[in-house]
């Protein structure tokens, strides 16, 4: 009683990135059981803020589970076994907890949910270039707790384009732009600030349909606005007027 997230974070101190394995900090998870219902659930939070001392405190309840996600368990979300099992493509039955639960509901009508980060890609994300993984790779946090993939695809909002690292990356509500784009390893040489498209997954439920908007980054308040689960961003390449390939010298 009485023991909030920020003081178990602190005993259990958050393993630094290193050249291992890399913390992500964006989001954390608690799995707590309703007690209405008795149903384990999931809740989310930003790991940063938690640990800042000003920021209001998050309570505990008995038997809560938190969970510090790595790098591997971001990644895990854009590999190409996940996609093909949220795409409804379930071949053969993959030994990972996560992915058979996730192969339940893969041929449902409830299953565009897990997709609707998927629905748009820049021309460099590809099947060939995409995350390569083993047949039954699977991160320990999935098999530990399975149902944490449904729950991490929704939450997750796309980043692709002239980004460092593009794919999935789940977030809290309301989390800065310019986090999510650290999280994506900072924007490319060649990236366009003053051309990102960008689809609010919120306006299209209010809306009923898709539309882009373009975002200028260096506009001041681009970097600093709120993005949500669901949201898409492409972030453009410039133009540069030229073709890029290779020249081949023969001969002497």
């Amino acid at each position: 009683p009485g023991y909030d997230l920020r003081s178990l974070l602190g005993t259990a101190q958050i393993k630094p990135s290193d050249a291992r394995a890399e913390a992500y900090l964006p989001l954390g998870l608690i799995e707590r059981t309703d007690p209405a219902t008795g149903v384990r659930g999931w809740t989310s939070f930003n790991v940063s803020t938690t640990l800042d001392a000003a920021s209001p405190a998050v309570p505990l309840s008995r038997d809560d589970r938190v969970v510090i996600l790595t790098r591997d368990d971001v990644s895990y979300l854009d590999s190409k076994e996940v996609r093909k099992v949220a795409r409804g493509d379930i071949g053969e039955a993959s030994t990972c907890p996560a992915l058979q639960l996730l192969a339940e509901l893969a041929n449902t009508e409830r299953a565009a949910r897990f997709l609707k980060a998927y629905n748009v890609e820049s021309s460099k994300t590809s099947e060939t270039t995409r995350i390569e993984t083993e047949k039954d790779r699977c991160p320990p946090l999935f098999k530990a707790a399975p149902r944490a993939l449904q729950y991490l695809l929704e939450e997750s909002t796309a980043v692709y384009g002239e980004v460092r690292r593009p794919g999935l990356y789940p977030i809290v509500r309301g989390t800065r732009l310019q986090i999510l784009v650290d999280a994506a390893g900072g924007l490319s040489n060649e990236s366009d600030h003053a051309n990102i498209e960008f689809v609010s997954y919120g306006e299209a439920l209010q809306t009923g349909k898709s539309s882009y908007r373009t975002l200028n980054l260096d506009d001041a308040g681009t970097a600093a606005m709120a993005v949500n689960p669901g949201d898409l961003f492409n972030f453009k390449p410039l133009y540069l007027g030229q073709e890029v390939g290779t020249a081949r010298v023969m001969g002497e």
